[in-house]
């Protein structure tokens, strides 16, 4: 017993004597533990005693043998369904008591949307009274209305005065894409006038290359997005032209709003900076001092003798790289450290730095 309880799967012990009113008897003693059937219950042992029989009852005992050991077997079959069983029950248990939870969980939301509902209730009952003073009020509204429709007049004026003086070409088209309203500059692009106002877009022709402007205009009012191209002019010119659908304030697409920029001053204006630059380049890279441009800590232009200063560094590894990690590159020994560096600040913070590094003499 000892020995099973501290640990031990089965006690076995052989040889035991023991004497009766005529003979003796040697036995074995085995002490087997056994699973517990009810939860919180203490545990249970087996105690076999088997006698040690001579050579004549040995066929017998090995009969008897057999049939302890299929009872052994059939027990320990009982004992596996009975922990399988068990642990089911423990499961459906465990799901209970969460579907329990739940259900108390529902009805407290339950008990919290009544009280909602009830002071939704006591709501209604005050906006009725409201809607009562409202319903008094619109009377007074209706006659300030009749005064702002006068303002109305005179605001539509105001805007279509502001549409004649603006310097934007832009044309309206209704949601049938007919003309609604233009302003003057758009004469440059089609030949408009203020008797064509209620005609169909497609009935004129513009001086734009490729353009089909009731195409596009259809087109917009079908995926409702917007497009921004550069076309060409009859006369050369580049012209930006965007078309939008037409929102109202309550945000109900009513027609297309075009526009059309020349652009040919801009672009002019950027080919001759694109020029400048690339000569900059040229220049720079074909420059003994090594030049470097940091831009938020980081190199965003080396020339080819930066390139060279830096242990062989390529312009790849190079751009992008944090100017904090170039420092830690060696330079070759005919450079010294003669740095001088520009820099742009914002906010306290370096936005951009120029880094030029002369050879020493």
């Amino acid at each position: 017993m000892y020995k099973l309880e501290n640990g031990l799967k089965e006690v076995r012990v052989d040889g035991l004597i023991f004497k009766g009113f005529n003979d003796k008897k040697v036995l074995n003693l085995i002490v087997r533990p056994l699973k517990d059937f009810n939860p919180g219950s203490s545990g249970m042992i087996l105690v076999i005693i088997e006698e040690v029989i001579n050579q004549k009852k040995e066929k017998k005992m090995d009969t008897r043998a057999a049939r302890y050991t299929l009872v052994d077997e059939d027990v320990k079959r009982l004992e596996d369904e009975l922990a399988y069983t068990k642990d089911n029950l423990q499961t459906t248990i465990e799901e209970l008591e969460t579907s329990n939870e739940e259900l108390k969980s529902t009805i407290e939301e339950l008990q919290s949307t009544n009280e909602e509902l009830q002071s939704s209730n006591e709501e209604l009952e005050t906006s009725k009274e409201e809607l009562q003073s409202l319903n008094e009020e619109s009377t007074t509204v209706n006659k300030e209305l009749q005064s702002r429709i006068s303002e109305l007049v005179a605001v539509n004026d105001d805007i279509k005065n502001l549409l004649d003086t603006t310097c934007l070409a832009t044309i309206f088209l209704d949601i049938d894409l007919n003309v609604r309203r233009f302003t003057p500059n758009v004469r440059d692009f089609i030949h408009l006038t203020t008797l064509d106002i209620g005609r169909p877009i497609e009935h004129f022709a513009s001086t734009l290359k490729d353009v089909f402007l009731a195409e596009s205009a259809r087109r917009i009012l079908h995926d409702l997005g917007q497009e921004e191209l550069e076309v060409e002019a009859l006369n050369g010119n580049i012209i930006k032209m965007r078309i939008k659908p037409y929102r109202t304030q309550k945000n109900v697409i009513d027609g297309v709003v075009i526009t059309f920029e020349d652009i040919s001053r801009i672009k002019s204006i950027a080919r001759e900076i694109e020029k400048k630059e690339i000569l900059w380049e040229v220049l720079a890279d074909n420059s003994n001092v090594s030049t470097l441009i940091v831009t938020d800590v980081k190199i965003t232009y080396c020339n080819r003798a930066s390139m060279e200063m830096f242990c062989g560094q390529s312009r790849k590894n190079l751009l992008g790289m944090p100017i904090s990690e170039l420092i830690q590159f060696d330079f070759k020994n005919n450079y010294k450290r003669n740095v001088i560096a520009n820099c742009s600040i914002q906010d306290g913070l370096i936005k951009e730095m120029n880094i030029s590094l002369f050879p020493s003499m």
